[in-house]
């Protein structure tokens, strides 16, 4: 894989998260991650990239600043809120939201 080895990097599908308790070496991070990017030939969607964040939102949780992940609480709440199943299907439903986080 193109990112394979890359410190403080973390990717899903297509969502590339550069992290790290401290900017000095995130920033170095960063740059290992452009870096490789140009040697793969591959490139960023400009109008998506965001730059130092404090959290972030992908694929349904929030990343902290620390790298770590937690759900996003619009989803737990809809697993809080989700009525009792009455059926096989509502149960299966329930079971892949759930499953999910």
């Amino acid at each position: 894989h193109a990112l394979q080895g890359l410190n403080g990097v973390r990717y899903i599908v297509d969502d590339i998260i550069v992290w790290g308790k401290i900017r000095a070496p995130r920033d170095k991070d960063l740059e290992a991650l452009l870096n490789r990017l140009v040697i793969k030939k591959l490139s960023l969607n400009l109008e998506k990239f965001k730059f130092n964040q404090q959290s972030l939102w992908s694929y349904g949780y929030i990343q902290s600043k620390y790298g770590r992940l937690s759900g996003d609480p619009k989803q737990v709440e809809a697993i809080k809120n989700f009525k009792t199943p009455t059926g096989v299907i509502q149960l299966r439903s329930f079971l892949r939201l759930a499953n999910y986080y």
